[in-house]
């Protein structure tokens, strides 16, 4: 009898070792969570899942964005120093952060992918600023121009490639939309009027 329980029991810990080892190589294949990078937006968009672990700027090299993340800001690239790229509203016009945020603190609320298949995919944020304040951020776009600022050991690292603020362009990219029809005349006119007087 003794002897019939022991291949029973030497099974038993030969299934063991080899679930335990099953485990450990399922573990040792499962990848690491790597943060979005614009490479990734570039061959299309990311699952909603993958932006939970954060957004990598191409700009600079090592920094993950979350969720939850305080940023700090620079100080915005207009003529006027306001900031381009941080806005309240996604459409025309739009209603750009005020300087008085220059050297200020945000909180990421949420990560937002944005674009289409034909003009391709970029990956913006939306900040929480002071009680109620919410504005939308193009990540690449702000690091390349110093309105976001990455963390002091990420600084010396950031690329810069964005040429500088240009009211005549902006107010081109405008009649190029009025043309196309994705604004009236009037909104063109008001967007056109507040880049001037900004």
């Amino acid at each position: 009898m003794k002897n019939q329980r022991f291949p029973l029991r030497a099974g038993r810990s030969l299934l063991a070792a080899l679930f335990i080892s099953g485990v450990s190589m399922a573990i040792a294949q499962t990848p690491t969570p790597k943060p979005v990078t614009a490479d990734d937006l570039r061959k299309g968009p990311v699952l909603p899942s993958h932006l939970h672990w954060g957004y990598s700027p191409k700009a600079a090299p090592g920094w993950r964005i979350q969720k939850g993340d305080t940023l700090s800001l620079g100080e915005g690239s207009m003529p006027n120093h306001s900031f381009t790229f941080i806005y309240v509203n996604h459409s025309w016009p739009r209603v750009y952060m005020p300087t008085n945020y220059i050297n200020g603190r945000a909180v990421v609320k949420e990560l937002v992918q944005t674009g289409t298949k034909e003009q391709g995919y970029t990956m913006g944020a939306i900040l929480s600023v002071g009680r109620s304040k919410k504005y939308f951020i193009e990540l690449e776009n702000a690091v390349n121009a110093g309105e976001l600022m990455p963390p002091p050991q990420i600084r010396g690292t950031v690329i810069t490639s964005l040429k500088p603020f240009s009211i005549a362009d902006e107010i081109r990219k405008l009649k190029t939309l009025a043309d196309e029809g994705v604004l009236t005349q009037a909104e063109y006119e008001t967007a056109k009027q507040k880049l001037l007087t900004n």
